[in-house]
């Protein structure tokens, strides 16, 4: 009994650790991009986020599809059980801000916009994953 319950607290002290470590934070990409069927308000979304991390654009870039190195905005209209939702993933290489409806991609645009911090004098965004999803802890 006393080995599980060490294994356990193990895991969980891991997992906390983890989760209290310090993100590394990187500048997105100077250019902010939105599919060609976009909306309005879905292009107000992407002036939102350029102008926090002083981007200078009068419109994104209109594409078919991701780009790539780039900040792209996307509603993907993906409703599993009806779950609403965003996953914003930040990478030094490109950022992906995939929502499942207009007022997720808000929402998600709020949250990437909230995580920002000036790191030396740049403003900058936490590398990796930020969701409204449930999260999953996968071990390396």
């Amino acid at each position: 009994m006393k080995s599980l319950v060490a294994f356990v607290f193990g895991i969980a002290l891991g997992v906390f650790s983890m989760l209290a470590a310090e993100p590394q934070f990187a500048p997105p990409l100077s250019i902010v991009c939105v599919p060609t069927s976009a909306t309005k308000r879905h292009i107000e979304a992407a002036k939102k986020v350029a102008a926090a991390f002083a981007i200078s654009i009068r419109k994104p870039l209109q594409t078919d599809r991701n780009p790539t190195c780039c900040i792209y905005l996307e509603i993907t209209h993906w409703l599993p059980n009806g779950a609403k939702g965003y996953i914003i993933n930040h990478q030094p290489g490109g950022t992906v801000l995939a929502a499942s409806t207009e007022d997720e991609l808000d929402q998600a645009v709020e949250a990437f916009v909230r995580s920002a911090k000036s790191v030396n004098g740049i403003i900058s965004a936490p590398v990796g994953i930020q969701t409204s999803y449930p999260v999953v802890y996968t071990p390396k």
